[in-house]
């Protein structure tokens, strides 16, 4: 079993970053996987303005 650290350097290192281009560190890989949208697999629509 890995730690948040762990899952972050090995994402990393399989060349999957953020939606900002950056490197996934172990805080804010948590924060995304144990957010409320993602545990009620609910889907956010954000506009289209990107």
């Amino acid at each position: 079993m890995r730690d948040w650290g762990q899952a972050g350097v090995a994402l990393n290192t399989e060349g999957h970053t953020r939606r900002d281009g950056g490197p996934w560190g172990g805080q804010s890989l948590r924060q995304q996987v144990l957010s409320p949208i993602v545990l009620g697999a609910r889907q956010v629509f954000r506009g289209s303005g990107e």
